[in-house]
């Protein structure tokens, strides 16, 4: 379970995460989630609010004290607004191609030839996390100069070591359905 300041933050168990971006008309916002943030265990609806109830409480400037006219949900609207543009603000697929490591499922890297590449592409170097020898996720760290839904992000190195071994790192073609066209 998440914490906040040592504090228990409970699981989601409201109306679905999509109800509230229809109803702020945001389908574009929708659509991209439903390609890109597919989950891979649970419904996305459940993901979605779980990826909410743990991140989207970290930043006070999603806090509904920091909105002038505030209108309910608009928090969480901006939440998966601001994550979904941080994602193309980071293309890590580009700039691992761009350094030719590529998806596949016989071919391994390195960590130091995927830190370099990333690093080079967002200006430090990310986390990156393994499950055994597979690359499963990559933290990009940063200082936000104002509200983080300005994205106006200062890259900082990761405070924490990589979970990945020196070398013969997997980064495994997509399996079906962990992208929806």
């Amino acid at each position: 379970p998440a914490t906040v300041k040592g504090k228990k933050v409970p699981p989601y168990s409201g109306p679905t995460i999509d109800t509230f971006i229809t109803d702020f008309g945001r389908t574009d916002l929708l659509n991209f989630m439903k390609k890109f943030w597919v989950s891979q265990g649970s419904s996305d609806a459940s993901f979605w609010a779980h990826e909410f109830s743990k991140h989207g409480t970290c930043f006070s400037t999603f806090d509904t004290k920091c909105y002038s006219d505030y209108k309910e949900h608009e928090d969480v609207i901006n939440f998966f607004d601001t994550v979904s543009r941080a994602y193309l603000k980071y293309p890590t697929y580009t700039w691992l191609e761009n350094a030719q490591i590529v998806p596949s499922n016989t071919v391994t890297y390195t960590l130091s030839a995927i830190e370099n590449a990333l690093r080079e592409g967002s200006g430090a170097t990310p986390y990156l996390g393994c499950k055994g020898s597979t690359l499963t996720e990559v933290w990009y760290y940063s200082h936000a100069k104002g509200q983080v839904q300005d994205l106006d992000l200062v890259p900082v190195e990761a405070t924490d070591k990589s979970k990945c071994p020196e070398s013969g790192i997997r980064y495994p073609e997509r399996k079906q359905g962990s992208e929806r066209s």
